[in-house]
């Protein structure tokens, strides 16, 4: 999902999310795991660490080239995360 100037939102802020998901009668979690939790679990979980190095730091994408190469025209964040919600919903995972 594509922010304004062209960055990727990486990571998008939860509660930007939960906002746009609770004003389309979705309900959002509103906690958040904290960071010690996850890289505790990490020692146990494998596929966490990848996540575990990532929590905290960041991380901007542009997609410069993706939109010059591509011709890619990214579409608004709350778009994307109000589709995902339905598709989750319609495929009975959320």
């Amino acid at each position: 999902m594509a922010g304004k100037n062209g960055v990727l939102l990486t990571p998008i802020i939860r509660d930007e999310i939960a906002h746009v998901l609770n004003s389309d009668c979705y309900k959002a979690p509103q906690n958040n795991m904290p960071n010690w939790l996850l890289k505790i679990m990490a020692w146990f979980k494998s596929d966490l660490v990848v996540l575990s190095k990532m929590v905290g730091k960041p991380r901007d994408c542009h997609t410069t080239k993706a939109k010059d190469i591509l011709d890619w025209k990214p579409r608004p964040a709350e778009n994307s995360i109000l589709e995902t919600a339905r598709q989750l919903k319609q495929y009975a995972l959320i």
